[in-house]
């Protein structure tokens, strides 16, 4: 009699043992578009994971994560999908968009349910390329400036890429204040900004120095290479003492 209670319990336990799908069983084939993208805070890459066609209506959202850069339809580093059927393979898809940091972007993607047997994730990484400058522009608030720092104008520099996209973070400018003669006008910048973020915008404010009405001040920026010495990539405005 024995023997047959623990033959029972046995089967009981065996019966009621499921089997722990693997991750192929959930999640598969997680697909970048692009292995490389630029650090310019606008270019995207589409990514895209294939879950089983067995998965019930409700266990069908995955949840997308990034170190850098954000996913457009969240507007941040996570976004929650749900999959749909395309062409009989059912998909869940992401859209993400880089920052201005360059490096290795991780990214990874598990189910939105929690699992207490296993945990499923798959992970793949882009390389984001610096974005390097071939221009920059510059923007006065007023060509007019006063006299004898009575004043300011702010002036903003706006740096771009080849693609006419935003630039990386960290590149730097030197700006200067000069006389029509080449000399320096011994203007005042505050609040000077010369470093790209990622607005991809350098800048500050500035005061000139005394001088009669109708002098010219050249303000000029020039962006500088990773070892601070300057480039060919500049521009210059004129403002004019006014009062």
């Amino acid at each position: 009699m024995r023997k047959i209670i623990i033959i029972a319990i046995y089967l009981i336990l065996f019966s009621s043992c499921k089997k722990v799908p693997s991750i192929d069983e959930v999640l598969t084939d997680l697909k970048i578009s692009q292995s490389e993208v630029l650090a310019d805070g606008q270019s995207t890459v589409s990514i895209s994971v294939v879950l089983s066609d067995k998965s019930s209506t409700d266990r069908r959202s995955v949840i997308f994560t990034t170190s850098s850069g954000i996913f457009t339809s969240s507007g941040s580093n996570k976004y929650t999908s749900k999959a749909e059927f395309e062409n009989g393979i059912l998909l869940a898809k992401a859209t993400l968009r880089s920052s201005t940091e360059p490096g290795t972007i991780k990214v990874s993607v598990k189910p939105e349910f929690d699992s207490p047997l296993n945990e499923y994730i798959l992970t793949a990484s882009i390389i984001a390329k610096p974005s390097v400058p071939v221009s920059i522009k510059l923007e006065p608030s007023s060509f007019g400036i006063a006299s004898n720092f009575l004043n300011e104008v702010q002036i903003t520099g706006i740096l771009k890429n080849s693609d006419g996209k935003f630039v990386s973070k960290g590149n730097n400018v030197l700006f200067e204040n000069l006389l029509l003669s080449g000399i320096s006008a011994n203007g005042h910048f505050r609040n000077l900004q010369p470093t790209t973020s990622d607005s991809s915008k350098v800048g500050g404010y500035y005061s000139a120095n005394l001088y009669p009405i109708g002098t010219k001040i050249k303000i000029k920026c020039t962006v500088l290479d990773s070892n601070g010495q300057r480039t060919i990539i500049s521009d210059s405005l004129l403002l004019t003492i006014n009062q």
